[in-house]
């Protein structure tokens, strides 16, 4: 009838969407989505310093870290990482 798989994957199915539900774990998935927002916000922002800064020959390198610090901290972290790239770097 079904194979294994696929009564695993149903499972896995079953146990997220009682994640979902309850509350005890939705405020820590809502952390993780929050932290995968700011990284995503991050690294859009650093690519568009990045096609202003090329013209300057001053680029940021863009990863998840970079991309965080970025969005979580915002102005500040950008600095920062303008501090590192300057001083530590180069």
């Amino acid at each position: 009838m079904f194979q294994l798989e696929y009564w695993i994957w149903i499972a896995l199915a079953g146990i997220g969407i009682l994640m979902l539900l309850s509350k005890s774990v939705r405020k820590p998935l809502q952390y993780v989505w929050y932290g995968i927002l700011y990284s995503a916000t991050g690294a859009i922002i650093l690519f568009l310093i990045n096609l202003v800064g090329k013209n300057f020959g001053f680029e940021f390198a863009i990863n998840p870290i970079t991309g965080f610090i970025v969005g979580f901290l915002g102005l500040p972290g950008m600095g920062y990482l303008a501090v590192v790239e300057v001083f530590l770097l180069h």
